[in-house]
């Protein structure tokens, strides 16, 4: 016998858990870190509520078990950053290589260019990102030795684009100098232009599956699709909670899993209408999965104050799915630095989708507007 609601009587605890599943996001770099943010966010809610809460059970380092109100519900982390291709990991002269590919594929996109210019924070984001990037990268010409490019096209190459890079070379050698290039290197850092060319670089990866990284996590989120479903409680539905580019993963995996009983899915700040823009077929993805008979809900959670992320091109309206703006006041500091990105696990808003910690909750979510 454990926790009850305040004035309750306790209540007997079911054999198996209601489970779910927590993707994170891309820059995710240690297991448990996304399942401590909602920790923190289940307290807070349950607090407010006058909920019993027991100490939490930490079943690994990936799983938590709540017992809350008579409930038991496991959270299951699905850990998968260590999957995708590694930007920072490549040589000075393949960054430049895939980062002039990456804004290729991205910026040769009108669709994409369209959901850019939606959002004023977005835009000014992208368009800053490119001055910067395009400084850096004649900049960092500088730095590419006669080996380096050696390397890449061969002693003795003579073709035009490499003595292109040694003309640029030289002559920025003139005007720029290591001074110049370590400034703009330090505006691209304190400005986010770093983590938008790794976002960048990551969701063309994941589009184009490059080293398998799409296939690779997808079959790894089927694999805790299919583990949930044996180990669920069997009459409540298995639920699914992605923040980011985790959005877009469970989006496709539950498209396109088997499912054999019914699931919930709650996406955080999703870059699904981006992605869908550059990839038409992912529209198709997103319609398939609303009609598919297993989804119970779908619920959409954004905020206007958060410029890196956009809400899902969901198309027709659907009895399953709806959209919560959350329009907490953020900070300048906040917006601008990305940390407003990371608030949506200790907001109470998604704590109700992700958990309906009681009956009311289903209709005291905040509106779209």
């Amino acid at each position: 016998m454990v926790g009850s609601q305040a004035g309750g009587a306790p209540a007997n605890i079911p054999d198996k858990p209601e489970i779910v599943l927590l993707l994170h996001g891309m820059t995710e770099d240690v297991r448990g870190g996304t399942l401590k943010r909602l920790q923190s966010g289940i307290e807070q809610a349950c607090s407010q509520r006058n909920i019993v809460l027991p100490p939490v059970e930490e079943l690994d380092e990936a799983r938590r078990l709540y017992r809350i109100a008579g409930r038991a519900i496991e959270i299951r982390e699905i850990y998968w950053v260590d999957l995708q291709p590694r930007f920072e990991t490549l040589s000075i002269l393949k960054k430049l290589m895939q980062s002039l590919a990456m804004v290729a594929f991205w910026a040769s996109s009108p669709s994409a260019w369209r959901v850019a210019l939606r959002s004023k924070q977005l835009a000014g984001g992208i368009m800053l990102f490119f001055a910067l990037f395009v400084a850096w990268y004649l900049l960092t010409l500088t730095a590419i030795g006669a080996s380096d490019l050696d390397s890449v096209f061969g002693t003795g190459d003579t073709s035009w684009i490499r003595q292109a890079i040694e003309w640029a070379r030289d002559g920025l050698q003139h005007i720029g100098g290591p001074w110049v290039w370590l400034g703009i290197t330090i505006l691209v850092g304190s400005l986010g232009a770093n983590f938008m060319l790794n976002a960048g670089y990551v969701g063309q990866a994941y589009l184009v599956d490059r080293d398998q990284f799409r296939f690779h996590a997808l079959g790894r989120l089927f694999n805790a699709l299919s583990k949930a479903e044996a180990d669920g409680r069997p009459d409540r539905p298995i639920t699914v909670l992605a923040h980011s580019l985790g959005a877009a993963l469970a989006v496709e995996a539950l498209q396109r899993f088997a499912a054999t009983r019914p699931f919930r899915l709650v996406t955080l700040a999703g870059p699904l209408e981006m992605m869908a823009a550059r990839q038409a077929s992912l529209r198709q993805v997103i319609s398939d999965l609303l009609a598919k008979p297993q989804l119970a809900c779908w619920v959409d959670i954004w905020s206007p104050q958060d410029w890196m992320c956009t809400r899902t091109p969901a198309g027709p309206k659907s009895k399953h799915y709806r959209q919560c703006r959350i329009d907490r006041p953020r900070s300048l500091t906040s917006r601008t630095n990305r940390k407003v990105h990371y608030l949506y696990f200790t907001d109470d808003a998604v704590v109700q989708a992700a958990l309906q910690l009681t009956p009311a909750d289903a209709a005291t979510l905040p509106s779209a507007g």
